[in-house]
């Protein structure tokens, strides 16, 4: 059995490495896999998720604090949004940009049989 274990594994020793901008942080994990730092919150955490077998997926769950937009600041995105008709014509479309906050990497090695 533990050598079919080792036939269906595509990568291992798998960390995913997540680095927020500015004032974006994560708060609090909830993944069963292990992170550092473990003290929270942080704008930066690794996530160690071990190996990673054949036809297997990982689900990453953390929350997010983003700090508060103040009112003369403006975010746009690419898609557009269109909000109920009973609104003043100015407020039915709310156009914005995509809005980088932060960068994500990840490590493994890969086995070649």
């Amino acid at each position: 059995m533990a050598l079919a274990g080792l036939f269906t594994c595509v990568a291992q020793q798998i960390r995913i490495n997540i680095q927020l901008d500015g004032e974006y942080k994560i708060t609090n994990v909830h993944s069963k896999y292990q992170y550092e730092p473990e003290e929270l919150p942080s704008s930066q955490i690794v996530f160690k998720l071990n190996d990673l077998n054949a036809d297997e997926n990982r689900n990453l769950v953390f929350q997010l604090y983003i700090p508060k937009i103040e009112d003369e600041q403006t975010i746009e995105m690419n898609s557009l949004q269109t909000m109920s008709l009973d609104q003043s014509e100015n407020d039915q479309e709310v156009i914005i940009n995509n809005h980088i906050i932060g960068k994500s990497t990840s490590l493994f090695s890969i086995i070649i049989i």
